[in-house]
């Protein structure tokens, strides 16, 4: 439905099968059967004259938009989905599929593969969107007057940090085809460019901007422990004591109960080694880097906590 664009061409336009294929390309009668399947499953309903109306549900899969997850689900359809084929594979061996079927680990594919890395970027942008948007409702950024957005994508996130604490300044570090996009994004908000930096680089092995008295990292304890532990090294190394140190991400129950963390935990995995951690886990690894967990805020986003550690 998304890669499709079904629900972009259906929004506010109700339209037959055989209209919305010739929009999308596809077979008509075979496109008739999707929708009727979709229809079971609430994102469109049909009318008396056989047009497909979008559902509420059925929103979420537009591309473009509030509340729009599109590109989110497509990232999912990319060089992502052949590696679950072996799943069983990975649970005998233990081994991420991914380096396996393409031979790189999965950061270097993207390195290589644009297309992938296009539907990567605007997956968790749109991921991360509504998040970003409520940050500071989560957490008081007013104290610091220098915040360091690791791994800052196009700078999104410390942009809209930076909307709401108009004396801060701040500097988004990624690798330079994010650090461009950031650069171009930052021209639409006049308030925030003058006190925004960029420096490219990699967190594994570069430098990450000093000076500040802030850094945050979405995801940060993503990665496997080897690599997890030679990021908050890297970062650490820049860092004064008392420095705060706001890692975004889930952290795993010890319970029995439902977490959506438990299934991204295996997603991460398949596609990078990765793992999601329980809070000890996160205080293991933050404490035998240099930081202490201090608390641990919890976001009506189900993927998000925040993990405010220091550096000691």
């Amino acid at each position: 439905m998304a890669r499709l664009k079904i629900a972009d061409n259906l929004d506010g336009e109700p339209q037959t099968a055989e209209e919305l294929a010739v929009k999308t390309h596809t077979n008509a009668p075979l496109l008739f059967r999707l929708l009727r399947a979709l229809a079971g499953l609430g994102l469109v309903r049909a009318d008396e004259e056989k047009r497909f109306h979008l559902t509420p549900l059925g929103r979420t899969m537009r591309t473009k938009g509030d509340g729009a997850f599109g590109d989110f689900m497509e990232m999912f359809l990319g060089d992502q989905f052949l590696p679950w084929t072996k799943y069983v594979d990975a649970i005998r061996t233990g081994k991420t599929q991914f380096d396996q079927l393409y031979g790189v680990p999965y950061y270097e594919h993207l390195k290589k593969n644009p297309d992938e890395r296009g539907r990567f970027v605007n997956g968790l942008k749109q991921m991360t969107k509504i998040f970003n948007a409520n940050i500071t409702d989560y957490y008081d950024f007013t104290p610091f007057k220098h915040i360091v957005d690791i791994a800052g994508s196009d700078g999104t996130f410390l942009i809209n940090i930076l909307k709401n604490v108009p004396h801060a300044r701040g500097t988004v570090f990624d690798e330079e085809p994010s650090i461009e996009a950031a650069k171009k994004n930052v021209l639409d908000y006049p308030n925030v460019k003058d006190r925004l930096d960029f420096v490219a680089g990699s967190f594994f092995t570069d430098p990450i901007p000093a000076g500040g008295d802030c850094y945050t990292m979405k995801s940060a304890l993503d990665f496997e422990d080897e690599l997890a532990i030679q990021i908050l090294k890297n970062i650490r190394n820049k860092m004064k004591s008392g420095t705060k140190f706001l890692v975004i991400q889930t952290v795993v129950p010890d319970t029995d109960e439902f977490h959506i963390g438990k299934l991204f935990d295996q997603y991460l995995f398949m596609l990078t080694g990765g793992k999601e951690r329980t809070k000890a886990e996160a205080e293991h690894v933050l404490r035998g880097t240099g930081f202490e967990l201090n608390r641990i805020i919890p976001t009506t986003y189900p993927l998000w906590d925040i993990l405010e550690a220091t550096a000691v």
